[in-house]
Formats: structure tokens, C-alpha cells, sequence
């Protein structure tokens, strides 16, 4: 539910605490990359069940798709390996975690609007971040491309 106040823009609803696909989980850039050191340091699973995570899976018909377990899972133009998920609760916050796997390097961003990643799931291009330009412009940045 929105609701609109004079200049001041939209108040959005606190996400539901209930057990849903965001386990009403809210965090903030700095837990992030502690999370990301985490699982960097093999801390939370074992870098075999992380390769795992990491390893495309295979559609019914034998064929792979874009996401792991857990995480999406594809190439940047280049060819590197990349593995990424963002968040999304409609019309309140967003946020896209990026890491390039063979240059430990992460890139986590988050929003208190849903503009960073409603596009993910509106308009059906989920399987390729790099159609976000937040993605393009940290690959161009910090990777050269």
C-alpha cells in the first residue's frame, strides 16, 4: 500500500516480517560486506558447496540455466565469471550484489527506492545483469570494459 503525502514523496510499508523469498530480512551496506568476507573466507560453506552454489544448473531437458543455487550465474562480456542476485520489495527498496569471481572483486548497492532492480523482475531481463547500468558502469569503472 502507497501513500502520498504533499512534497514529500512516497511512504512505502515497512516489508512483511512474515517467511517469504526476502525472509523480511532488511541489511545495510557495511553487514553486506561483511557477509561477502564471509563467504570469501569459506566461512559460511565449504568452497565445494560454494562452487556448487556458483555452477550453473540444468534446466529438465539437460540443458544449463542462469542461476546456481542461490545465485545467478553468468559471464561478463569479456568472458569472466560473475555470480550475482539483487533484491526487490516493490515500491520500497532494492539492492544488486555483484562479484567477479576470479578478480575477488565485489559490488554491492542499495537503494531506498525500487527503481535499482524492479526492472529485474518487471521486465523479464533477470538473466543478464549487465543490462542494468549500475552493473555496466562498475564493469566499465573498476574492469576497463
Amino acid at each position: 500500500m502507497r501513500t502520498t503525502t504533499a512534497r514529500s514523496g512516497i511512504l512505502a510499508e515497512y516489508p512483511s516480517p512474515d517467511v517469504n523469498a526476502g525472509a523480511g530480512i532488511v541489511s545495510n551496506a557495511s553487514d553486506l560486506a561483511n557477509f561477502d568476507r564471509a563467504i570469501r573466507d569459506h566461512r559460511l560453506i565449504s568452497a565445494e558447496s560454494q562452487r556448487a552454489a556458483w555452477t550453473n544448473q540444468l534446466d529438465n531437458a539437460g540443458e544449463p540455466i542462469p542461476y546456481g543455487l542461490g545465485w545467478f550465474v553468468q559471464q561478463d562480456p569479456a568472458g569472466r565469471r560473475v555470480v550475482w542476485h539483487y533484491g526487490w520489495q516493490p515500491g520500497s527498496f532494492s539492492g544488486l550484489y555483484l562479484k567477479y569471481l576470479d578478480e575477488d572483486l565485489t559490488f554491492i548497492v542499495l537503494s531506498n527506492g525500487e527503481n535499482l532492480s524492479a526492472p529485474f523482475g518487471e521486465l523479464g531481463y533477470r538473466e543478464d545483469v549487465f543490462v542494468s547500468p549500475f552493473a555496466r558502469l562498475f564493469m566499465e569503472t573498476f574492469l576497463g570494459d
